[in-house]
């Protein structure tokens, strides 16, 4: 309908551009406590919106501002009715989020490498250095009222990271991948069963991607000082 759905780090909000030019807030709390930093969302066949709350935006003041984390690092379910509701918290900092084209899969990215995490109980679990974290991508079955059931792991980036995920019309996955060395800088592409059928290299870290164009067979992706577009033999899954 025109208007903009996005994640605010500096205003810990997930917040819509009404058609009017004006800002409206859709959620910025859970039971009283802030979000940390939302950061990505997608919304799903029935219009709810799904999103990631990590910590990204509350580690300093690159992103957003520096804080304390209220809450766990969790996936929440905003309903049409506005209420939120928790679907993942076991992930360490859960990041890129995209169904699969007919809805009936939920891919994350969890990019907690060498993060440390809040644990649901308020304990805090610290990295001390080490490379403790997950660097892979998980899928969840999608229930007919929305329910998830752990599928597993579909894809390990090690020694890179996921960050944004898309899946393209034929329901293969691809996902940013950096933060492991130069030469592992790029995109990768994943057959629905986690086979890697392809990688395309960049000479930057990447962090997001998003298919566009009239054809939607154009790759957009960011990186940390370059916008790139490459045509492919693919075209992204239509949103609801």
């Amino acid at each position: 309908e025109g208007r903009i759905l996005r994640c605010e780090h500096g205003t810990r909000a997930i917040v819509r551009r009404e058609l009017d030019g004006s800002r409206r807030v859709l959620a910025d709390h859970y039971q009283g406590q802030r979000l940390n930093a939302p950061n990505d969302l997608v919304v799903a066949n029935d219009g709810a919106v799904w999103f990631s709350d990590p910590t990204y935006g509350i580690h300093s003041d690159y992103e957003g501002e520096r804080a304390t984390p209220e809450l766990p690092t969790r996936v929440y379910r905003l309903g049409l009715d506005g209420q939120l509701q928790v679907m993942i918290e076991d992930m360490v900092q859960p990041n890129g989020l995209c169904f699969s084209p007919d809805g009936r899969i939920l891919y994350v990215a969890d990019s907690g490498g060498d993060a440390d995490r809040l644990l649901p109980d308020g304990t805090l679990q610290p990295a001390n250095g080490r490379r403790l974290g997950p660097r892979h991508i998980r899928r969840f079955a999608v229930g007919e009222r929305g329910e998830l059931s752990d599928a597993g792991v579909l894809a390990d980036l090690s020694p890179g990271l996921p960050d944004g995920i898309r899946c393209d019309s034929a329901g293969r996955l691809w996902s940013s991948c950096a933060w492991g060395g130069a030469a592992h800088n790029g995109v990768r592409v994943y057959h629905p069963d986690g086979n890697l059928l392809a990688t395309l290299h960049l000479p930057e870290v990447v962090s997001n991607i998003e298919f566009g164009g009239a054809k939607r067979n154009r790759l957009f992706i960011t990186a940390s000082q370059s916008l790139y577009a490459i045509t492919v033999n693919a075209s992204g899954a239509r949103l609801p």
